[in-house]
């Protein structure tokens, strides 16, 4: 299986159609609470349909270390999306195998600048990721 990530201001999917805003996202600047909205494109073998699978969406650091933030708790937290999805059934009318669209939104994620990485896995195993960056708030407040 893999899988190909789209960074979002949103994204969400409706009757099996993807609707995004502000799509395609490599970037943004570093403040508080910023939205961010990932769909996944998943390719599987066609052996695959109808089984259920554990995913995660994570951040992390280009070494590979989660991101995360600690709460109003005291506690500290992870940037990850963790959901269970089921892979659809072949049908027999259709002569080709079908991709599977799934959406996961961070409604307030608050990086240091530099690079990041998104991963999805499945199955223990990163089938998916892109890198993006948090650039610093310009002074003139661009």
């Amino acid at each position: 299986m893999k899988a190909t990530l789209l960074l979002a201001d949103y994204a969400e999917l409706s009757n099996g159609k993807l609707g995004v805003l502000g799509g395609g996202l490599t970037w943004f600047f570093a403040q508080s609470a910023v939205p961010l909205s990932v769909a996944v494109l998943l390719d599987a073998d066609a052996n695959e349909g109808g089984a259920k699978y554990d995913v995660r969406l994570r951040i992390v650091n280009l070494g590979g270390e989660p991101m995360g933030f600690i709460g109003d708790d005291g506690k500290p937290y992870r940037y990850e999306i963790d959901d269970i999805i089921e892979w659809p059934k072949k049908d027999a009318n259709i002569e080709n195998d079908l991709d599977f669209i799934w959406v996961g939104r961070f409604f307030g994620i608050n990086l240091d600048e530099g690079m990041h990485r998104l991963e999805f896995v499945v199955k223990e195993e990163v089938v998916g990721s892109q890198v993006f960056a948090v650039r610093p708030k310009s002074a003139a407040g661009e």
